[in-house]
């Protein structure tokens, strides 16, 4: 073969080479970003909000001041008695200080727990998605496995979360270590996405490079 028939073929098997492996570090790059969020309030500072629930247990012969209610559109308890107290808004550490000073209304010392519940959305690979009533200190992690786990064909590197109309990637994985894995808050909606084909992504470019390596044939066949 001739020296310059020699040149156009290596130049043409270059720009294949090129242009496939520039095409699989831009895929690959996609599977593998990731954003590291931390943790934008403690537990301490979150707040219920309407649409969110408070558990409530009281010790005492009346039951209807027992279980599990909604916060009302305008802070309060969707009941008949904790629709005097206002809940949203309220540091969910003092929550129980709220609940306590209403009930000695009626009892001299109240014995009480609550428990604050944000509603979270889980929507994608999951195997039970939908909204879910969970507890403050709760992470994005094991709000995954609060919803069934992932499906077989969920990709743990393309979680996102949106939060107050900004949305963020989450890695997750089977063991968190090392991940700054934040908790939830009210409103919170994460979405688990699908693994990615690559080769599917590779496609296009690969009926490149057939082509340019076709054209190389041609050119020595030719010549």
């Amino acid at each position: 073969m001739p020296f310059q028939h020699r040149i156009d073929v290596a130049f043409l098997i270059m720009c294949v080479g090129v242009v496939s492996n520039a095409r699989a570090q831009d895929v690959a790059s996609a599977r593998t970003e990731t954003v590291s969020i931390g943790q934008a309030r403690t537990v301490s500072d979150a707040v219920l909000h309407p649409g969110d629930h408070l558990k409530i247990t009281v010790l005492s012969d009346d039951k209807d001041l027992t279980g599990e209610f909604e916060v009302a559109p305008d802070g309060t308890l969707k009941h008949p008695l904790y629709n005097q107290v206002k809940v949203a808004g309220v540091p969910v550490t003092s929550l129980k200080g709220q609940i306590v000073s209403f009930l000695r209304k009626f009892q001299k010392e109240p014995q009480v727990e609550v428990e604050p519940l944000f509603e979270v959305t889980v929507v994608g690979e999951v195997n039970k998605p939908g909204v879910f009533f969970l507890a403050p200190e709760t992470t994005v992690q094991a709000v995954e496995n609060a919803s069934g786990g992932p499906t077989s064909r969920a990709d743990l590197g393309a979680v996102s979360l949106l939060r107050d109309g900004r949305i963020t990637s989450v890695r997750l994985a089977e063991d968190s270590q090392g991940y700054n894995m934040p908790t939830i808050q009210s409103g919170d909606r994460i979405s688990v996405g699908a693994q990615r084909n690559v080769m599917a992504n590779l496609t296009p470019f690969v009926g490149v490079g057939a082509s340019l390596v076709s054209l190389a044939v041609l050119i020595i066949s030719h010549r």
